[in-house]
């Protein structure tokens, strides 16, 4: 389960919100900017590749 979890947050480049023992007060400051950017990219991947299989 976990390898699912660091693959998400690499893919989203939040490897540094990774929960370990304690929440810093730097972790809870978080610009999600980038994130947005690549989960709007992949949902577009998703709905380019159901388009096509349908077709």
């Amino acid at each position: 389960m976990n390898s699912r979890i660091e693959t998400l947050l690499k893919k989203f480049k939040l490897e540094d919100r990774w929960y370990k023992n304690s929440i810093t007060e730097e972790q809870l400051k978080i610009n999600y900017y980038e994130a947005y950017k690549i989960l709007e990219n992949e949902r577009k991947k998703a709905k380019d590749f159901l388009i096509r299989s349908l077709k």
